[in-house]
């Protein structure tokens, strides 16, 4: 009679291991049912209005959850901290639940009958990390198709022209951005508008006239940025993945950044565009933790089958 080795044993173990944890999202996923992705730490005791993702520790006493947009994610709390909570008191409203993968010092006041669990973590960073990094280099490389008017910085106007499929890409950076005092979007029937900003350091202290069509469909990509801080309101997504984000009024939509510390709120609208198709030639990706989880049952009972033969 064959018996299975302890390696083989052990093999099956970590694939099995993998699939308590959520399975990875697509990035139009993420965009679509996350109000904010902080890679790092996060320091708020402001409103989250939606789903939270945060790779390393939580301090402050922010309130999450009290305006959710996006529907339920399979996997997911509507606060995900994969570090520790530092102590203080959080707020989690509409039933969401918290998921803590380190030690928990916080008081959680679940509003509406969520739970909270503590000591494993139910997402990997890199399992946000790798889908956005994969967008943010996409969206980098589009072509402008859209000109911004910026004759008069007291009225500067964001002209989407779209094309046939609904795309409108703009190209600035931090130091023109930075200039600008009133700032108007035209969508012009776009469905997703992407903004390219090169630089570094951004300093926002511009009048921003927008309303939900903006939120839900433009998307900022700072793909250089390391410190951002908004001083007034921000309408759309905000992509900056190696930035320390500040801000002291809201910012309308997902934000995805290193850090952040937020003494303004971060409201929920879901992103509602189409994201560009990805290049055909990008690698195929690694199987998800259901993926695994099939195989895993699989050699066990290729491993059954055998030892009955045996």
């Amino acid at each position: 009679m064959r018996l299975w080795s302890v390696p083989f044993v052990g093999a099956v173990m970590m694939f099995m291991s993998g699939a308590s944890q959520a399975a990875p999202l697509t990035a139009g996923e993420i965009l679509g049912n996350f109000n904010a992705v902080v890679f790092g730490d996060f320091t708020s005791n402001s409103d989250v209005e939606g789903r939270a993702a945060i790779g390393g520790n939580m301090t402050g006493g922010a309130t999450f959850y009290n305006q959710p947009r996006g529907g339920a994610v399979a996997g997911y709390g509507a606060l995900n901290v994969a570090g520790d909570v530092s102590p203080g008191t959080y707020n989690v409203n509409n039933g969401g639940s918290v998921v803590v993968g380190g030690s928990n010092g916080g008081r959680f006041n679940l509003n509406g009958g969520g739970t909270l669990t503590t000591g494993t973590a139910n997402f990997d960073v890199a399992d946000f990390m790798a889908p956005m990094s994969a967008l943010v280099e996409q969206l980098t490389g589009l072509q402008a198709n859209s000109n911004i008017g910026a004759g008069d910085l007291n009225n500067v106007a964001f002209n989407a022209a779209p094309d046939a499929a609904g795309l409108a890409v703009f190209s600035t950076s931090t130091a023109a951005l930075q200039s600008f005092r009133n700032i108007n979007f035209n969508l012009n029937g776009a469905d997703t508008v992407i903004v390219n900003v090169s630089g570094s350091v951004f300093l926002d202290t511009a009048n921003f006239n927008a309303g939900a069509e903006v939120n839900q469909r433009v998307i900022w990509n700072f793909y250089e940025a390391t410190v951002l801080n908004f001083d007034r309101f921000w309408h759309g997504s905000v992509l900056a993945l190696n930035a320390a984000v500040t801000n002291s009024t809201p910012i309308e939509g997902t934000l995805v950044a290193a850090s952040f510390n937020g003494r303004g709120e971060l409201h929920d609208y879901g992103f509602k565009g189409t994201l560009p198709p990805a290049d055909p030639s990008d690698p195929v990706p690694v199987p998800e933790p259901s993926s695994m989880l099939l195989l895993a049952s699989g050699l066990i009972g290729l491993g059954v089958a055998r030892r009955r033969r045996a």
